[in-house]
């Protein structure tokens, strides 16, 4: 969560929201709170997750799971009640907002279906990587942001369970079906409901999937007996600095990614520079610029070489390279192959201005 909490994204508030529901649902089912109170507070947080990032929709599996399996066991019903209600409430109310704003009770969804553009992050548009999209990718993300080991931990409790576990008689099966539950949503939910698009495999997407996996495992482990080497301070330290040992070697390594060299660089030759400018980069920082300058609205555009047409290239756009942020789950490399191989065959060249490290700064010139 650490690697989320450094970046303007919408994940930690949502990530916030959705545990807030987690927790809620739990409690309820272990007869640890008041279903109105827990009602309410869930449906609100709900809410809140809803008006953040529309990814919250991943929850839906689980809520129709939650749903059928108290009504099958004839317990909640207070809680679903009161639940179900607030959540047509909220929702009736943001559907007429947006018909008396923007003219459409459904316009945030047809809002979402209409810019959903094919990019370098989309599969429905690439038939031949759908499927391995659908199969192994989303293990390989799982070793990335921060998710290996609390699903590592998780993982046990998921593998172990049983067909009888399915009917939450046992308040802490809650968290594994859930994480697993979850898991598969991600795995092939789709995101447009006008046809099937897979989410795309940033792993920012689900943050709000740690929590879950951490509770998995707190609940899981203390059960078995061989927890109690824990008991014992060496184990115990020695534990905790092998968990340590990855963030501690990201920490290391961010070291080498050049980003001081590209903020000089960036400031020296673009922010100082009151001119509009047109920068072609890499995703990351297509999409992170603001930070260099401040968040304040400027005219500069950056493009991501991975995402644009080609055709839109000029004399006299700067390319801002630095390869330690290349993502070659897009092929970046090959995409900027291509990228310097269109500028040549428009008999033009890159000029660089600066080098720092890793960071190259050109300019593209005739």
């Amino acid at each position: 969560m650490i690697n989320f909490a450094i970046h303007l994204f919408p994940e930690l508030p949502l990530t916030l929201c959705i545990f807030i529901f987690l927790v809620g649902y739990y409690l309820v089912l272990k007869n640890e709170a008041d279903y109105r109170l827990t009602g309410f507070i869930t449906a609100t947080a709900l809410l809140g997750a809803f008006l953040i990032k529309t990814t919250v929709f991943l929850l839906l599996p689980l809520l129709t799971y939650l749903f059928i399996t108290d009504r099958i066991n004839r317990r909640n019903k207070g809680f679903w009640r009161i639940f179900i209600s607030l959540g047509i409430f909220y929702f009736l109310i943001n559907g007429f907002w947006y018909l008396e704003t923007k003219g459409s009770f459904m316009y945030r969804f047809e809002n979402i279906a209409n810019n959903h553009v094919a990019t370098v992050k989309t599969f429905f548009d690439k038939e031949s990587l759908l499927w391995k999209r659908l199969t192994y990718l989303p293990v390989i993300t799982f070793t990335k942001g921060g998710y290996f080991i609390p699903l590592l931990l998780a993982l046990p409790a998921m593998i172990g369970l049983k067909r009888k576990d399915f009917n939450l008689k046992q308040a802490d099966k809650f968290w594994p079906i859930a994480s697993l539950i979850l898991m598969l949503s991600y795995w092939f939910f789709s995101t447009n409901w006008r046809y099937y698009s897979p989410l795309p495999l940033e792993t920012r997407h689900i943050a709000f999937f740690i929590p879950a996996f951490i509770m998995t495992a707190v609940t899981f482990w203390p059960q078995h007996r061989w927890f109690e080497l824990l008991k014992n301070k060496a184990v115990l330290i020695a534990a905790i600095l092998g968990f340590l040992m990855i963030p501690a070697y990201t920490i290391y390594k961010s070291s080498n990614r050049g980003f001081k060299a590209e903020q000089s660089i960036v400031q020296q030759y673009l922010v100082e520079d009151q001119a509009a400018q047109t920068v072609i980069t890499d995703g990351l920082n297509s999409y992170g610029y603001p930070y260099f300058y401040n968040f304040n609205k400027v005219e500069d555009k950056y493009l991501w070489f991975s995402e644009m047409d080609f055709s839109q290239i000029e004399i006299g756009d700067y390319v801002l390279l630095n390869e330690a942020y290349f993502n070659e789950e897009y092929n970046d490399t090959a995409n900027f192959t291509a990228f310097k191989k269109a500028v040549a065959e428009k008999q033009w060249r890159l000029d660089l201005i600066e080098e720092k490290g890793r960071v190259k700064f050109y300019r593209i010139t005739l």
